[in-house]
C-alpha cells in the first residue's frame, strides 16, 4: 500500500510541475501585457501610468532631499499625471491626424508642435498647481 501511495504521490506532483510550467509558458512579458494595454484601453492606461509616475517621482525626491513627505505636494503631483494621462492621449491622437505618417519630417513637425504647445502648457499647470496646493490662495499661486 505505501508503495501506491507513493506513485500515487509522485505523479500528482508531476501533474502539477506540468500544469505550472505550462502556466508559466502563457504568461506575458510585462512589455508586451502594457502594449496590449494600449491598444485596448489607452485612456485609462495613460491615466493611471501618468498618475503612478508623478507619484513615484515626487515620492523619490521627497524621500531623497526631506526628512518628511509632504502629502499635499505628492497629491498635487499625482493629480496633475491623472490628468495630463487622458489630456496627452488626446494631444497625441491631434498630432497624428494633423502630421500623419512617420516620415522624418512629420515626426519633426509633431515634436516642434508639442515642444511649443505641449511643453509650456504642461509646466504652466504644474508650477501653478503646486503653490495653489500648497498655499490655497490664487493670488500666491499666480505670483510664483
Amino acid at each position: 500500500m505505501s508503495r501506491i501511495y507513493r506513485i500515487l504521490c509522485k505523479n500528482i506532483q508531476l501533474i502539477r510541475c506540468h500544469q505550472l510550467s505550462t502556466n508559466i509558458k502563457r504568461w506575458k512579458s510585462p512589455v508586451k501585457a502594457y502594449q496590449e494595454l494600449l491598444d485596448k484601453r489607452p485612456m485609462l492606461t495613460n491615466t493611471i501610468i501618468g498618475g503612478f509616475f508623478m507619484f513615484a517621482g515626487d515620492m523619490t525626491q521627497q524621500l531623497y532631499f526631506n526628512s518628511a513627505i509632504k502629502w499635499k505636494e505628492v497629491a498635487a503631483f499625482t493629480s496633475i499625471g491623472i490628468i495630463f494621462g487622458p489630456a496627452g492621449v488626446t494631444w497625441y491622437r491631434y498630432l497624428d491626424i494633423w502630421f500623419p505618417g512617420t516620415a522624418t519630417r512629420q515626426i519633426l513637425k509633431k515634436l516642434v508642435c508639442d515642444e511649443v504647445a505641449w511643453g509650456p502648457l504642461f509646466a504652466a499647470t504644474t508650477f501653478y498647481v503646486l503653490p495653489l496646493v500648497e498655499t490655497q490662495n490664487h493670488e500666491k499661486a499666480l505670483s510664483e
